[in-house]
């Protein structure tokens, strides 16, 4: 059973807090003025363009720091633990989401939870290397 905590900038509202990331809270009151009762859902599937665009920016940010090697390495190298490695980020959360957020983290142990992902990734990274 879930206890219910009120959160001190909110005292008027209850809301279930699993993990407290500020700026997904401050995210919704902006957009619709009032805080959901959940603040995300982790059995939501990534749509195509959400997968595409991570894949894309993940892809981009190796490639800008000039990492291909070293990730296309170890992304080859650990592909049959892609999915544990997500699970293993869900198990985690606790502790990265304040560091990266949770919304930003559910995202990447969406994407590593399929095999084909993982493939894809190392696809882009290499695509973009080669341009």
């Amino acid at each position: 059973m879930r206890q219910k905590l009120v959160h001190p900038s909110f005292p008027e509202r209850r809301v279930n807090f699993a993990i407290s990331d500020q700026k997904t809270i401050k995210r919704q009151r902006a957009s619709n003025g009032k805080i959901s009762e959940n603040l995300m859902d982790w059995n939501k599937e990534l749509t195509d363009e959400e997968r595409d665009a991570l894949i894309e920016s993940l892809a981009n940010r190796v490639v800008k720091y000039k990492m291909q090697v070293p990730a296309i390495l170890a992304l080859e190298m650990h592909r049959p633990f892609s999915f544990l490695a997500g699970q293993s980020m869900l198990l985690g959360s606790g502790f990265l989401a304040p560091i990266f957020g949770a919304e930003n983290l559910q995202r990447c142990a969406k994407l590593l939870e399929k095999r084909e992902n993982t493939d894809r990734l190392l696809l882009k990274i290499e695509q973009t290397k080669d341009s």
